[in-house]
């Protein structure tokens, strides 16, 4: 991110032109951090409703979902050509 703004570099290759990467970069992988998350075994509910709110899921590390931890971080693939959300409510 830089000034509010997504800043994606694409690598190219050969003869392929700049533009067609540009148009053929729609979506974007993105870690997601969720502090506080509730103790009482609700991690993948809530980890699938911030999924659902933003983009597609990608992966979750595997102590993540072991333990007890202060957030939870997963990855998820974000539609570039959508504006980014910065915060989800989860009731």
């Amino acid at each position: 991110m830089f000034n509010k703004n997504v800043v994606v570099i694409q690598s190219i290759s050969g003869d392929q032109q700049p533009l067609s990467v540009v148009e053929n970069l729609t979506h974007s992988p993105f870690c997601v951090r969720v502090y506080d998350p509730p103790f009482d075994g609700k991690k993948e509910k809530i980890i699938q409703a911030t999924v659902d709110a933003i983009g597609v899921y990608e992966k979750t590390d595997d102590y993540v979902l072991e333990g007890w931890t202060s957030s939870l971080q997963f990855k998820v693939m974000v539609d570039l050509r959508e504006p980014l959300i910065d915060e989800v409510e989860i009731a």
